[in-house]
């Protein structure tokens, strides 16, 4: 259908930029891949408005890394962060206040204040599933095959845990001091606020257990096991090189998070501080996690399922398999990722950053305590090491 559409388009008007990106990306999708970098390179030389260029250089990048020239991928993709940053009113302030609210974080959750926390019995018999892990990680893989059960209703990155956050700021003390002293009631009216922007972006259906996928939203598995105390969370993980450079190569809406997500540099400080503040939720709170990685699900998604069905106590059921199937039957994907869901599981993303070690210089040191704590070796193998070598182990 956008065939058809593009082709009438171009009839009328064969040299707007819109039409000929469209067109360049079905060609790159039906592997018509030197028609595609013929048509965008035309494309760059023209005069176009900024944001069709962030997309040009983005879909350029995506061409180059799929021939394998990973210099000029590498190029396109910094030319297309920078653009977009630069062009993002107050962009560099939004990333800086972004980092200090998770640093913020970690500063208060210590061993000493978790210890004065007020105990209360809190309802939780209808705690969501809370599907987390650093953007990139597989989790809309996951919440598509999720989706598939039919004890289970997946709820795709809506801003429920944003509003929780909002309503704790108006508690006295704000957020997260008053975690500590929570009521009864506050705990009931946080809850209320919860399920109130849940019906808001999709509709509760009864008798299904609801999956609330919001990768980022581990920075505030505090705030979620407070409130929630028996909500069980799947943590998506994934090589700590291969997130960054995803990340590096998709482009993101320039909201809060999306601003930390426009070069090496700023990806690999937000990797830092949010993993390693839940990295602290996980060390002092019972938080019940189940740990999923990519690298498994892409070798054996069926392993990978049962085990998670396992976790939730739900029976195995057969149709969470096909995600090619779950992802049609969803309609519009609302998240970076909506192509690649939609494809036969595919093994060319995993461990990809070692084509780019050359442009991923100095990450993979600074990267390094991660890929030891998750299990992955810091070497040329593409197996993963035995899981936790020299470190703790997460929960799960």
């Amino acid at each position: 259908e956008a065939e058809a559409a593009v082709r009438r388009a171009l009839t009328v008007a064969r040299a707007d930029p819109h039409a000929n990106l469209v067109a360049a990306r079905i060609e790159r999708r039906t592997g018509r891949h030197d028609a595609a970098m013929t048509r965008l390179r035309r494309l760059e030389k023209a005069a176009v408005p900024p944001a069709r260029a962030i997309e040009i250089r983005f879909e350029l990048g995506q061409l180059a890394d799929h021939g394998g020239d990973t210099a000029s991928a590498f190029e396109y993709f910094a030319a297309a962060n920078r653009l977009q940053f630069d062009q993002t009113a107050g962009a560099e302030e939004r990333r800086r206040e972004y980092l200090r609210e998770i640093d913020a974080l970690r500063s208060q959750f210590t061993p000493e204040w978790v210890s004065t926390w007020q105990s209360i019995a809190a309802p939780s018999a209808d705690a969501p599933v809370f599907l987390v892990g650093f953007p990139r990680s597989g989790t809309t893989l996951l919440d598509t095959m999720l989706a598939g059960h039919p004890r289970l209703a997946v709820m795709e990155e809506l801003p429920t845990t944003l509003r929780l956050k909002e309503c704790a700021e108006t508690l006295p003390g704000g957020y997260p001091a008053a975690l500590a002293n929570c009521s009864a009631a506050e705990i009931a009216r946080l809850r209320e606020t919860y399920f109130a922007a849940a019906r808001d972006g999709a509709p509760l259906q009864d008798g299904r257990r609801l999956v609330d996928k919001m990768p980022i939203a581990m920075v505030h598995a505090g705030l979620v096991h407070r409130v929630f105390p028996d909500a069980q969370f799947i943590f998506a993980v994934r090589h700590p090189c291969d997130v960054v450079l995803s990340c590096f190569m998709r482009h993101f809406e320039m909201n809060a998070l999306g601003v930390n997500l426009c070069s090496l540099e700023h990806i690999v400080a937000l990797y830092e501080r949010a993993m390693g503040l839940w990295l602290t939720y996980a060390e002092l709170l019972p938080l019940a996690v189940h740990r999923v990685r990519y690298e498994d699900v892409v070798a054996d998604r069926g392993a990978a399922l049962r085990g998670l069905c396992e976790f939730l106590g739900l029976e195995w059921h057969d149709a969470m398999i096909d995600n090619v199937a779950l992802a049609r039957q969803r309609g519009k994907v609302n998240t970076p990722s909506y192509q690649q869901i939609a494809e036969p599981i595919y093994q060319r993303a995993k461990y990809r950053w070692q084509r780019y070690r050359r442009e991923l210089s100095g990450i993979e040191d600074r990267l390094a305590p991660f890929i030891e704590r998750f299990g992955y070796a810091a070497t040329e193998s593409t197996a993963p090491t035995a899981p936790f070598p020299g470190g703790r182990p997460l929960p799960g």
